[in-house]
């Protein structure tokens, strides 16, 4: 081999040695470009993730106060037992037709008290207005004893007694009380009053 020849082979050498070394340097940044673009996509796919979880806890929490807020207004609006027509139990010919127990809380005149030894029953207006009775009635649980109000008023926490029973006459003097009958009317053993207004809904009851 002459001197020729061998500064050929070196300089093909260098050549090969230069090529993989750009080979390398190719392969090299190949793989940082794939995962530089790895790691970009992966960023991209969480937030998208991330922003939907976050778009869906806003509108959970939305929609959970709604509901909240129609119920506030529906427990305000309507009675807690709900109001039936008044044929369902109103009093026809003095007599009850038909009484399904419902009780309208949204009503300011209640029953305070029975009393079916002494033979009373007291009303109260909870209200801050004036209420007239006439027309509402006061039944016993069998519906036999009817008793209804004559043009009578309640102001603002006032309240009426109701008497009944042998010793009825001698409360005839005493203000903010109406004689309903001589007659007894409750059972002392078990009864009870409900209070109906003049459309024949039933308002209240006591035991």
């Amino acid at each position: 081999m002459n001197l020729h020849s061998f500064y050929y082979i070196k300089i093909f050498k260098r050549f090969i040695d230069h090529y993989q070394k750009q080979m390398t340097d190719k392969q090299g940044c190949e793989e940082g470009c794939r995962t530089y673009i790895d790691d970009t996509v992966g960023k991209i796919i969480f937030s998208i993730v991330l922003i939907t979880f976050v778009i869906a806890l806003i509108s959970g929490v939305i929609l959970y106060s709604n509901s909240l807020n129609q119920e506030d207004v529906s427990s305000t609006d309507t009675p807690e037992s709900g109001i039936n027509d008044t044929s369902d139990n109103s009093i026809l010919n003095g007599n009850i037709s038909k009484r399904t127990g419902i009780v309208l809380q949204n009503e300011p005149v209640r029953i305070t008290s029975l009393n079916t030894t002494d033979e009373y029953i007291q009303l109260k207006n909870y209200g801050i207005e004036p209420m007239n009775l006439s027309g509402w009635k006061v039944a016993d649980k069998s519906g036999e004893h009817i008793f209804t109000f004559p043009n009578v008023s309640l102001k603002p926490q006032q309240t009426i007694t109701i008497y009944s029973g042998a010793d009825a006459e001698n409360k005839t003097d005493q203000k903010g009380i109406i004689i309903w009958t001589t007659d007894e009317v409750w059972d002392d053993k078990e009864d009870q009053a409900v209070l109906y207004d003049n459309s024949g809904k039933e308002i209240d009851e006591k035991y």
